[in-house]
């Protein structure tokens, strides 16, 4: 049985968050903190990525607009 997976970051050339991300179905969120910047990732669920045929995450990006920027 193939293995696969999926991370989702956006980010801004300064290594900050671009916008908010938030989990949905079979998916969370990572936290972590790199070279002073707090970032998020958004990853599948432990082992959802371990199965036969397709399989569905979901997550919300609300980006900023360029004047935000």
């Amino acid at each position: 049985m193939p293995l696969f997976g999926f991370g989702f970051e956006a980010l801004l050339s300064s290594g900050a968050n671009a916008g908010t991300l938030t989990a949905g179905t079979g998916s969370h969120a990572l936290n972590a903190t790199v070279s002073g910047n707090s970032r998020k990732t958004i990853t599948h669920l432990e082992d959802s990525g371990l199965v036969t045929g397709t399989k569905t995450w979901s997550f919300t990006w609300w980006r900023l607009q360029m004047a935000q920027l």
